[in-house]
């Protein structure tokens, strides 16, 4: 993405640069302020003309500036995480179809940053409404096992698919059996909540484990325009990341989240996906 250059733009010309209309006089000048600063640019606003006095000039500003240009990032998220989520696609096998709770691990264990489930979503449902990344119909189905008390999260192999289609079957007639049950019993949404809640807890007793499918999401295909910032996303981010490592190695102990979160997953044995 070309940043904008240190030299007076006049009125029209700044306007068609940010995609802002000029006819809009009365929120003219508030929309041009707002999407520099946005951007982290210096300028000195007249009515003719814009004078651009700095460009983002490190890699972390770098890096912000080309989200919120490319890729719809919300001013109050951390740019580099963000970004980070943008590179987990391609740099963590299997992370278009994995659940959401392994993203979050296996995101933790690569980059480094705490970042919750209900988080990564909000980020995909964002990237998927600025056509960068797309879901797929169809799914990927997984199985959870509690083990000592830990959750052990894994793909489902070829030779469990009948195992899982029981498992679906069963599931349909449990649920019809409590819902008969419990339909009488305050409102429909009540009897379902209750049904479904039943349904789980046999199943559990029956299989000693969960099946589920989780949705694929992937990058989509994009213009060469956008390869290229994704191509220095991608570099913005292994060179935050190492500036950031080397400042953690010299002295820095980890804050209480980090910490707490890192012994959660270290503690439980990892899973490797296939």
């Amino acid at each position: 993405m070309k940043q904008l250059d240190l030299r007076v733009y006049p009125r029209e010309e700044i306007a068609d640069v940010l995609s802002v209309n000029i006819k809009d006089s009365s929120h003219f000048k508030r929309n041009i302020e707002n999407k520099l600063s946005k951007w982290g640019y210096g300028y000195q606003y007249k009515t003719a003309e814009v004078t651009i006095t700095s460009q983002p000039d490190t890699p972390e500003k770098r890096l912000a500036e080309i989200l919120c240009r490319g890729f719809g990032l919300d001013i109050q998220v951390c740019a580099i995480q963000f970004a980070c989520f943008i590179a987990a696609f391609t740099d963590i096998e299997g992370f278009c179809t994995m659940p959401w709770e392994e993203k979050a691990n296996l995101y933790y264990r690569q980059y480094g940053y705490c970042v919750d489930e209900r988080t990564l979503r909000n980020w995909c449902a964002s990237l998927i409404k600025n056509g960068i990344v797309a879901k797929f119909p169809s799914s990927v189905a997984w199985r959870t096992d509690v083990i000592q008390g830990v959750k052990h999260r894994s793909l489902v192999q070829a030779d469990e698919c009948q195992r899982v289609q029981d498992y679906f079957n069963r599931r349909r007639e449990l649920f019809k059996e409590h819902y008969g049950l419990f339909k009488t019993s305050g409102t429909e949404k009540t009897a379902r909540t209750i049904a479904w809640k039943e349904t789980y807890k046999a199943l559990w007793s029956e299989f000693s484990c969960c099946y589920y499918y989780c949705k694929h999401f992937t990058l989509t295909a994009f213009s060469d325009e956008v390869k290229e910032d994704l191509m220095q996303i991608y570099e913005l981010v292994r060179e935050i990341k190492e500036s950031v490592d080397a400042e953690k190695n010299k002295c820095c102990p980890p804050t209480k989240e980090e910490f707490d979160r890192q012994w959660r997953i270290c503690s439980a044995p990892f899973i490797k996906l296939e």
